[in-house]
């Protein structure tokens, strides 16, 4: 019987005692055979997890990059409304300081730096605070006038097209119109400023929806009351194609429609993400034009009477509505309106003396 020290381990041919190879196979003998299998095994079992850890780690940096993202577009509209905030009055160093934060964060995060991007966003947001106090400490009693208007956008005269072309609709036909230049408010007229309005003129108060604070929009204003608060400020509200052309925001072929759910959502508090309530004016990001809250959070009032077929005879050159009529335009919809009927062109209509909780507004000059 043959000795098994002298087989081959792989192939089991019998060789000579002092071969260090098979012959046959070309396989190392004895212990070496041993090891090396041993190797082959422990190179396996390393290969399998570490694919395994890289496919986790991949999608952890994925996830990752994708929330950074998110936070510095946030960080983006945060810094514009407090640029906005305080630009009348100048900046403190820490809201240009946060700026420069998230300039730098925006970078790092093309580069894939989120760890760092994560800490500039964080320091920024930290700058932010602390600049918003020092404004609001500085900051002098103002009357409602200086507040509501200190924060209009100007829009300059020219030509739009206004409508569309959805026939049968009350915003069909799709038309050109020309407007002089306006300005137009950044936001809707919130509760404090009402509210100081009301005091100032000695008129009472509406109350406010469950949940308002003063940063919210003021509704349960009828259209009569949000046309003298503009009126007190030496202002006027805006008429339906000033108010639309802001929305399109000169925009030719890429007017905002319910389709784009995910554009809407960065703009505007609707029926899917509301909560079923108004929300403080200016959470969201901007317009283009910087116009915040055009569409959702509150419908808003606007000059003109309604009329159904008001496109088909409306003149060229500063249309400013029907004549006279029973309801008044209500444009942008609101933060409980189908996401799929907030468009640049929609329209709507309630009657002027109806208060509502869903109906804000805000003022335009000029024209």
């Amino acid at each position: 019987m043959s000795d098994p020290a002298r087989l081959c381990g792989n192939c089991g041919l019998q060789v000579d005692a002092e071969a260090k190879v098979c012959g046959r196979c070309g396989q190392p003998l004895g212990l070496r055979w041993v090891l090396r299998g041993l190797r082959r095994g422990l190179l396996i079992g390393l290969i399998i997890p570490g694919c395994l850890a890289g496919f986790v780690g991949l999608r952890v940096f994925l996830e990752k990059g994708l929330s950074v993202n998110q936070t510095v577009d946030e960080l983006e509209a945060a810094v514009t409304g407090a640029e906005r905030a305080c630009a009348a009055r100048g900046c403190p160093p820490e809201i240009i300081q946060a700026k420069a934060l998230y300039e730098k964060a925006r970078k790092q995060t093309v580069a894939g730096k989120f760890q760092e991007a994560a800490k500039s966003i964080k320091s920024a947001r930290e700058l932010l605070a602390r600049g918003g106090q020092r404004s609001t400490a500085a900051a002098k009693p103002v009357s409602a006038s200086t507040a509501a208007v200190s924060d209009m956008v100007e829009i300059p005269a020219g030509e739009f097209m206004m409508g569309s072309f959805d026939v049968g609709s009350d915003h069909h036909p799709l038309h050109p119109v020309s407007l002089r230049a306006y300005s137009i408010g950044a936001r809707e007229v919130t509760v404090e400023e009402y509210r100081r309005y009301c005091r100032e003129v000695q008129l009472a108060f509406p109350d406010q929806p469950a949940g308002s604070t003063s940063r919210h929009p003021a509704a349960l204003v009828t259209w009569p009351e949000a046309k003298a608060f503009c009126e007190h400020l030496g202002r006027r509200l805006p008429t339906e194609a000033e108010w639309e052309k802001a929305a399109r925001c000169g925009l030719a072929g890429k007017i905002l429609v319910g389709t784009d759910r995910e554009g809407l959502g960065r703009l505007a508090w609707h029926g899917g993400n509301s909560g079923g309530k108004t929300h403080a004016v200016g959470t969201k990001a901007p317009s283009p034009c910087s116009l915040y809250d055009l569409f959702g959070n509150t419908a808003e009032w606007v000059s003109d009477w309604y009329a159904p077929d008001y496109y088909k005879t409306s003149p060229a050159q500063d249309p400013a509505g029907p004549e006279q009529g029973d309801d008044k335009v209500i444009r942008g919809g609101a933060f409980n309106s189908p996401v799929e009927s907030l468009s640049a062109s929609g329209r709507d209509k309630a009657a002027p003396e109806s208060g509502r909780a869903d109906i804000g507004f805000r003022c335009a000059k000029g024209s």
